[in-house]
């Protein structure tokens, strides 16, 4: 508003510069150096408003491009969720609740672009690294398979799946998406095989890949 408001005046003032040095030509030739001072007046004018046009079109170009890029990076993200299976050869019932048991994941993308430089960690109780399955380039809507092998070795103890992951369309700084899902490790009844009951999933970012 300000900006429009001193735009205004320059006009203004540009225009009554013109009017002047015309007038004082016509009337007066002799006075010919006050018409020129008029006119360079006037050019000086118009000059700064055109500045100060030029500049908020490229400021306004600027955020554009800013939000059109983002909303690429948000249209063309990558979401990767490990999704827990149930193993078909369990028995219908386990204390009631047989929805509770897996004994695997399904690492998938349910975003819209694909992920690259994917890596599915198993952590333990303390968040330390303990095993780590990568994955250069996963699709959107596909998925791979992520049964951690140490299962036994952490039982009824909160462990975690995080997936860690890039996308295709770089950011600055470079950014990391993770998604994590605790589960607990538990034998079954009869001790004849292991399977997992998870909690809810999470999902954060980060600038930088963070170690684990």
């Amino acid at each position: 508003m300000i900006g429009e408001k001193v735009e205004y005046a320059f006009f203004v003032v540009a225009s009554a510069a013109i009017i002047g040095a015309l007038v004082i030509v016509a009337v007066v030739p002799d006075h010919y150096n006050i018409s020129s001072v008029l006119l360079t007046l006037a050019l000086v004018l118009i000059t700064c408003v055109y500045a100060m046009r030029t500049s908020d079109i490229a400021k306004a170009n600027t955020i554009m491009a800013k939000e059109m890029r983002e909303q690429t990076v948000v249209g063309s993200r990558p979401i990767v969720i490990p999704r827990p299976v149930h193993a078909p050869d369990l028995s219908d019932t386990y204390k009631g609740q047989p929805d509770e048991r897996f004994q695997w994941f399904e690492v998938y993308n349910a975003g819209n672009g694909p992920a690259i430089n994917l890596e599915v960690i198993m952590l333990n109780e303390e968040k330390k690294s303990r095993e780590i399955q990568s994955q250069a380039y996963l699709r959107a809507d596909e998925y791979i398979t992520y049964s951690p092998s140490i299962l036994g070795n952490h039982l009824d103890s909160t462990c975690y799946v995080l997936c860690r992951y890039q996308s295709v369309i770089r950011t600055n700084p470079l950014q990391w998406y993770e998604t994590w899902v605790p589960f607990t490790p538990k034998v079954s009844q009869r001790g004849d095989y292991t399977f997992v009951t998870v909690g809810e999933t999470e999902f954060k970012e980060s600038i930088g890949k963070l170690a684990y």
